[in-house]
C-alpha cells in the first residue's frame, strides 16, 4: 500500500499576489482572506488571479463576525461563491456556516483554527455527527498533539497549518486598538514579532491574532498541510 498523499496549500498574501504567482507547481491550493479579521476578503480579481497562476482549487479564509460584519459580509461571500462555486470556505462563524447552509448548502465547508480548538476536543463521535449535521467536511487544526485522538479513518478531512502555531485572537484591531469595520489594512504592511518575557521564543502579531512559530513538519496524520506565505517577508 502506498503513502498517503497529502494536498499541500499556501495562505495568499492579499497586498501581493505576485509573491506566490509562481508556487501552484509546489502547492495544489491557495489559501486567501483571513482566519482572524472580519475586515479582510478578498476582491472577485484576486481569487481569478489565483485560478490563472495555476491552483488547482482556492479556499476562501473567513473569521469570527460582529453583527454587522457579518451582514455586509453575506453579500460578498455570496457573490464570491456565486462566480467561483467550486472554492471552499473555511468559517470560523457559526452565524455564517448558519447562513450558508441556508443558502449555499453544497459548498464545500470546514473549521478554522480559532473555532476548531473547541471541536477537536469532542467526542469523535460526537464530532462526526456535529460535521455531517452541518455539511462540514475540513477540520482545519495547528494542534498535532491532538491529531493522536482522531483516526485516520473518519468522513472528514485534516488540514493542519504550519509552522505558525495559533495562540489568541483578540477582537481589537492590533494595529490601530479599535474595533471598526473599517481600515487602511496595516496588518498587510507589517507583522509584528513580540520577545516573550524570560523565554527564547517569540508570538507573531498576524492581524487580529497571536501566533507562535513551531519546528516546520512535512508528513503527518492529517490530509492536507497549510503554510503561510507572507509573514516572514516583514518580520526576519
Amino acid at each position: 500500500m502506498g503513502k498517503k498523499k497529502i494536498e499541500k496549500g499556501i495562505i495568499a498574501d492579499l497586498s501581493d499576489l505576485n509573491a506566490v504567482k509562481n508556487m501552484s507547481s509546489l502547492y495544489n491550493l491557495a489559501y486567501i482572506g483571513s482566519e482572524f479579521c472580519q475586515n479582510i476578503l478578498p476582491e472577485l480579481s484576486q481569487i481569478e488571479n489565483l485560478y490563472l497562476y495555476g491552483f488547482k482549487k482556492v479556499v476562501l479564509l473567513t473569521s469570527f463576525m460582529s453583527t454587522s460584519a457579518l451582514d455586509k459580509n453575506k453579500r460578498k461571500i455570496s457573490e464570491i461563491i456565486h462566480n467561483f462555486p467550486d472554492i471552499e470556505i473555511i468559517i470560523n462563524d457559526l452565524g455564517l456556516l448558519s447562513y450558508l447552509n441556508k443558502t449555499n448548502k453544497k459548498i464545500v465547508k470546514g473549521i478554522g483554527r480559532p473555532l476548531s480548538i473547541e471541536f477537536i476536543r469532542m467526542d469523535l463521535d460526537e464530532l462526526s455527527k456535529f460535521m455531517n449535521k452541518y455539511n462540514i467536511s475540513i477540520l482545519e487544526t495547528d494542534e498535532l498533539d491532538m491529531l493522536k485522538n482522531i483516526p485516520s479513518k473518519r468522513d472528514f478531512l485534516i488540514s493542519f497549518h504550519s509552522p505558525l502555531k495559533f495562540v489568541a485572537l483578540n477582537r481589537y484591531c492590533s494595529y490601530t486598538r479599535k474595533l471598526s469595520q473599517h481600515c487602511d489594512f496595516q496588518c498587510f504592511k507589517e507583522v509584528k514579532k513580540i520577545k516573550i518575557p524570560k523565554s527564547s521564543e517569540y508570538l507573531f502579531c498576524l492581524q487580529n491574532a497571536y501566533l507562535t512559530e513551531k519546528k516546520s513538519i512535512s508528513d503527518g496524520p492529517f490530509d492536507r498541510l497549510v503554510k503561510n506565505s507572507f509573514y516572514k517577508k516583514y518580520v526576519l
